[in-house]
């Protein structure tokens, strides 16, 4: 019986990992000369749970301006993202992070491990598409965030680079590598594939949800857009031959791999960074495949040459996987029809396109805030994103395909403020003067330039703040802010 409650919690309950909003930093950041607001808000998904999200632009950013999505692990929350933030500024995009549902700040009480989560991630993008126009994506994810990215992916066009942190072939399969491989006895293995198959069918009745179709190796053979696999060799949770069977499968696109060769989580080690950074520049800023920066990033004959040192290391666990993914390949069709009708969805009714409509309206309100709004926001610590409410909708005519329809309709609205940053130079917002003149000496040293994330120490002095990354309390990278940064500072005139 306790080996059926462990199995529950694998596949559906981690500790919450829950956080301060205070510790996603400031809302106006300064690095490398260049400057950068977060907007918080909140999106709703179908299943009516708000989703507690973060949108980090430059001040001059448009439509052009690549958007990198950060999906967290099963048992994490969003403040993962703030662990690489540091390289995705660098490459001059916006970042978009959220907690998924049941993690963090979210609402939802359990981890579906991919399956939920790949739904959620099809929203948002189809939100970033519809309401602030962005064309061009780049989905990171970590763990099941991975996953999520795959199938996201798989299915939606606008995607330019695919970055996987360690995903998993199939959920059901990663409990087999996890126990199976470290399993004793042929008994042992025949009572946990009793217990799974328990597990299974409990979580399908009650849940509604079959964790056999969180199998995203299925979708990864569509995908042809240049990826990059991130894994690290003493990883305890998934085992680097899941992405290595991944990059097997993915046979029509460009890869590249990343590894930390001597710690257990990929954070541990930044010596991939630089290269990281650069492979990112390269596909977004408009690097042909034939041009030379794209092949000396991807690296045909070195990725090869990686890829058969790993397979000969990891031959036994690789063939495990091949075997029980062959077996498998008979309920291919049924899982990938079950996935598409789960997330390609139509409005079938009314009530479904009203909760998407408050949903996204909420979040266009939130977008679209002006400065005076945002100071008195800022001053009076209120929940961002919270408390709109929609009185009413009438709706008339054919419903559409489009997630997102009525948007047009919605964003005339003279009661929706434009964005005041939105294709704006930091020289034009001289008007900020006055809004935040008594602002500055109200607000605490400490508040103006914290940026720590949960597993962060954070050291200050009376100039200097100083952000650490670090995990299992080992110092890592450190990022320094100086009070001369502030955006006070910048916005004051001369």
């Amino acid at each position: 019986m306790f080996h059926l409650y462990e199995l529950l919690m694998f596949f559906l309950r981690h500790p919450r990992d829950e956080y301060n909003e205070e510790f996603l930093g400031p809302i106006f950041m300064h690095f490398y000369d260049k400057n950068y607001y977060r907007k918080d808000l909140i999106i709703k998904n179908r299943r009516g749970e708000k989703l507690k999200c973060s949108f980090f632009t430059p001040f001059n950013y448009n439509e052009n301006t690549p958007c990198v999505i950060y999906t967290h692990s099963a048992s994490s929350c969003q403040l993962e993202v703030l662990d690489i933030l540091h390289i995705l500024l660098l490459c001059e995009c916006s970042i978009f992070s959220y907690d998924c549902s049941g993690c963090g700040l979210s609402d939802g009480y359990y981890s579906t491990k991919g399956w939920n989560e790949s739904q959620d991630l099809y929203l948002i993008l189809n939100h970033l598409h519809n309401v602030e126009k962005i064309k061009n994506f780049v989905l990171w994810g970590k763990y099941s965030g991975a996953v999520s990215s795959i199938i996201a992916a798989a299915l939606y066009g606008n995607i330019k680079l695919l970055i996987l942190d360690s995903p998993y072939v199939s959920l059901i399969e990663l409990y087999k590598t996890t126990f199976h491989l470290n399993a004793k006895k042929k008994g042992e293995i025949f009572f946990k594939n009793v217990c799974l198959y328990l597990v299974r069918k409990k979580i399908k009745k009650k849940f509604h949800y079959d964790i056999n179709n969180v199998c995203p190796i299925f979708f990864i053979e569509d995908i042809k857009i240049p990826t990059i696999y991130i894994i690290s060799k003493n990883d305890k949770i998934v085992h680097p031959v899941h992405s290595l069977y991944f990059a097997y499968k993915q046979e029509k696109a460009y890869k590249i791999f990343y590894i930390s060769e001597s710690s257990t989580q990929t954070y541990e080690n930044f010596s991939y960074e630089n290269k990281l950074t650069v492979a990112i520049k390269t596909i977004l800023y408009g690097c042909s495949i034939n041009s030379t920066e794209f092949k000396k990033v991807f690296d045909v004959y070195a990725y090869w040459k990686l890829f058969y040192s790993l397979k000969d290391k990891y031959e036994n666990e690789f063939h495990f996987i091949d075997k029980l993914i062959t077996k498998k390949l008979n309920e291919k069709n049924k899982i990938i029809k079950n996935v598409k009708k789960f997330i390609l969805f139509k409005y079938e009714s009314l009530s479904s396109l009203n909760s998407s409509i408050q949903s996204t309206m909420d979040s266009i309100r939130e977008f679209h805030m002006n400065e005076m709004e945002y100071s008195q926001h800022k001053l009076l610590g209120e929940n961002k994103c919270e408390n709109y409410k929609i009185n009413q909708f009438k709706h008339s005519g054919n419903i559409s395909d489009c997630l997102f329809s009525d948007i047009d309709i919605m964003t005339d609205d003279h009661n929706v403020t434009s964005n005041p940053f939105k294709d704006k130079h930091l020289d034009n917002l001289h008007n900020f003067n006055q809004t935040y003149g008594n602002i500055e000496e109200q607000q605490k040293e400490s508040e103006l330039l914290h940026m720590q994330s949960a597993r962060s120490s954070l050291k200050s002095n009376k100039n200097t703040y100083k952000k650490s990354l670090t995990w299992d309390s080992k110092l890592q990278s450190s990022i320094t802010y100086f009070k001369e940064d502030c955006p006070f500072q910048l916005l004051k005139n001369d």
